[in-house]
């Protein structure tokens, strides 16, 4: 599919193609006439409580009313947003999550409530950080707990705020984080080292998990919190540390410009639908076949153990990058 014109950004013309995400945005060198519509990304809202007067954390929320606030946020730029619920009794968390996973499957516009964002229960429990979160309903990280959320959502949680100062957080975090949730850190009253020790560990899955993609930071991560200490530079020392004490592999870092590359490469072959088979003996073989059908015109194959012309070499293996078109197979020998 396509759709075409003004950027916001620039004002230029642009076209976009699109599937179930956006694949090229390229520019209209030639155009007939004025074009009037512009053309912009529309805004990710992660935390809405309520909107237009609308309760969201309310279980008996009328559908109608939700599907009114809704179309209110669609004419501030906010085109997909993730529903917010905070501490509570946990039946009544529960109750709001059934109401809006149901709202989200029976309203015209309900998949613009793209996932659902739980804030607490497990948070500080001190005045201050806690907000206006109510003290007799913090409680702490309990994954069977999770479970029940995500059941009641339908699967849909996808955001989990948390304060990391509790002693069970840690393992909370990874059995989430395994399930492909995101755990945020907030309302914590959390030390620096126990925030640190909570993101190194994180840190390192992403790094031998994360498949090409960057670490975002926050400016107010590089405030000296001691007169010489950041927290993001803590972090990186604690993240190398234990990275270091489970691989002895160098540690890539890329520009820029390389990695959007390595990450428009990764998308590609994600999206390739690529197969490969291998032939033992006494020369073994790789197979590499692109379908005709794939979504994709072409795509850069990493293969790990083949020494082609161009290979690199990293922790003693060779890794080559096999440029295919769609349709197009390729037969080489394992070396």
């Amino acid at each position: 599919m396509k759709c075409s014109g003004r950027s916001a950004v620039s004002g230029e013309p642009i076209e976009i193609t699109f599937e179930l995400a956006i694949q090229n945005v390229d520019p209209v060198l030639d155009h007939e006439g004025d074009m009037d519509v512009f053309v912009a990304p529309g805004f990710i809202d992660l935390q809405v409580n309520g909107f237009a007067g609308v309760d969201f954390n309310s279980p008996s929320a009328p559908h109608d009313e939700i599907e009114r606030a809704i179309v209110a946020t669609f004419s501030t730029g906010v085109t997909r947003f993730y529903p917010t619920v905070i501490t509570g009794a946990p039946d009544a968390m529960l109750a709001a999550l059934r109401n809006l996973a149901a709202a989200r499957e029976s309203l015209t516009d309900g998949r613009a409530m793209e996932a659902f964002h739980v804030e607490g229960p497990h948070i500080s429990p001190d005045d201050g950080p806690r907000g206006a979160h109510p003290r007799e309903w913090v409680r702490p990280p309990d994954f069977g707990e999770f479970q029940r959320f995500q059941d009641a959502a339908q699967g849909h949680v996808r955001l989990i705020t948390i304060s990391p100062h509790w002693p069970g957080a840690p393992r909370y975090i990874e059995q989430i984080t395994e399930l492909g949730v995101v755990a945020s850190i907030g309302h914590t009253r959390a030390t620096p080292q126990q925030i640190r020790d909570y993101i190194s560990s994180s840190f390192v899955v992403n790094m031998l998990m994360g498949d090409m993609d960057p670490q975002m930071f926050h400016q107010s991560n590089l405030h000296a919190y001691d007169g010489t200490h950041s927290l993001l530079g803590d972090l990186y020392d604690a993240t190398f540390t234990t990275y270091f004490k489970l691989l002895n592999l160098p540690v890539l870092s890329p520009s820029l410009d390389v990695l959007g590359k390595n990450m428009q490469n990764r998308d590609a072959y994600n999206r390739s639908g690529v197969t490969a088979s291998v032939v033992s003996g006494p020369t073994p073989q790789i197979t590499i076949s692109v379908p005709a059908g794939s979504p994709v015109a072409s795509t850069t194959i990493p293969v790990t153990g083949l020494n082609s012309p161009g290979a690199e070499i990293y922790g003693g293996q060779n890794i080559s990058h096999l440029p295919l078109n769609k349709g197009q197979s390729v037969t080489l020998p394992l070396q």
